[in-house]
């Protein structure tokens, strides 16, 4: 990988073994440019016809939820020299991952090839799909 940098990565994660193998690559791309990796997890939409508290409530598990996939990501990166931050989004995942690399100018966005749903994709994951066909960032694909 000698000679390959990125200025910003982008890696979405969801807590599956892919995403792990992913943070890898991301990392590896990133520390050899210098560059920084933004940490994206994509929570799902909360209706708000729940009302309070009870919206409130689904939020708070949410973001608990959310921290708890993470927080694993952090730690790894936090050992390794990479600079990163972390971002959390609400809505569907892959618009979410698209309109975050074009917002935060990513050069590359790299993501597992499956999630934690072995059902969304036979070949490739359901999210990676959308987001290899939609986004006008390069995708790197990490079995």
């Amino acid at each position: 990988m000698a000679g390959l940098s990125f200025g910003k990565v982008l890696l979405p994660v969801d807590g599956s073994e892919h995403s792990k193998r992913a943070m890898d690559w991301a990392a590896k791309f990133s520390t050899e440019g210098k560059g920084s990796i933004i940490l994206l997890y994509v929570r799902p939409k909360i209706s708000e016809l729940l009302g309070e508290p009870f919206y409130q409530r689904a939020l708070d598990q949410q973001l608990d939820e959310a921290r708890h996939i993470l927080e694993p990501f952090e730690e790894m990166l936090r050992e390794g020299t990479a600079v990163f931050e972390t971002i959390i989004l609400e809505g569907d995942p892959a618009r979410a991952i698209v309109k975050c690399a074009e917002v935060e100018k990513c050069d590359l966005v790299v993501m597992g090839g499956r999630g934690l749903s072995d059902l969304a994709g036979l070949v490739l994951g359901s999210v990676t799909h959308k987001v290899l066909h939609s986004s006008k960032v390069p995708v790197l694909i990490v079995p």
